[in-house]
């Protein structure tokens, strides 16, 4: 009689790696578009319990929403967003636990000027945001933190280089002139809040949000 003893590949059970957290990159355009492909984006190796957080922002003249964020053809949730604004900021969760590498894709409600996103790269942690944070404001915005957590952020200004307060500076720079983008993000948060800025400002585009590590 045939007895099984162990099982291997079709059928077992998907072994998930250990909770981590990586800054994959920024990618900036500076082409007029309503649709803006981010080609060829570096995934990581499958997982699990693989997300991936993906700030986004767009100048334009006139008020513009994000309609649709699509990772190799998945639609990602927008977890907060400043929804008509001339300065869009909001960030963006998926779980995808396979594929490697391939196109995200932003499509606003209109055309923008310039757009940039960032990408996040996160494993053993959840695709719901625990709080979230948008303004057009300049001045420090207090983010509620998850114990063990992580946050991620992306701010534009129009007159110079971003640098976060309250966040690590993970990547900064200009899509055109004037047209200046930078992301940030924190780990192993605290209980508590976060205050969060980002310098240099103008015609302000910031958006923040943080996530638990999973149960």
């Amino acid at each position: 009689m045939l007895q099984v003893q162990h099982l291997v590949g079709f059928g077992a059970a998907a072994i998930s790696s250990p909770p981590s957290f990586t800054f994959i990159g920024m990618s900036l355009s500076n082409a007029s578009l309503t649709t803006y492909t981010f080609t060829a984006v570096d995934l990581g190796a499958d997982d699990p319990d693989r997300v991936f957080y993906i700030p986004i922002s767009a100048a334009a003249g006139s008020n513009r929403n994000v309609v649709s964020v699509t990772v190799l053809g998945e639609s990602a949730t927008i977890v907060t967003s400043n929804a008509a604004s001339v300065n869009y900021a909001g960030v963006a969760a998926i779980r995808l636990p396979s594929g490697n590498s391939g196109n995200i894709i932003v499509e606003l409600s209109g055309s923008a000027v310039t757009a940039g996103i960032g990408l996040y790269r996160a494993v053993g942690y959840s695709e719901g945001a625990t709080h979230s944070v948008t303004t057009n404001a300049t001045g420090s915005q207090s983010l509620t933190t998850p114990v063990g957590g992580v946050a991620v952020a992306i701010a534009y200004s129009g007159n110079a280089a971003i640098t976060f307060t309250g966040l690590t500076t993970d990547d900064s720079g200009a899509a055109a002139a004037n047209r200046n983008y930078g992301v940030g993000s924190a780990q192993s948060l605290s209980s508590g809040s976060l205050s969060i800025d980002a310098t240099g400002t103008s015609f302000t585009g910031l958006s923040a949000a943080s996530f638990a590590p999973l149960s």
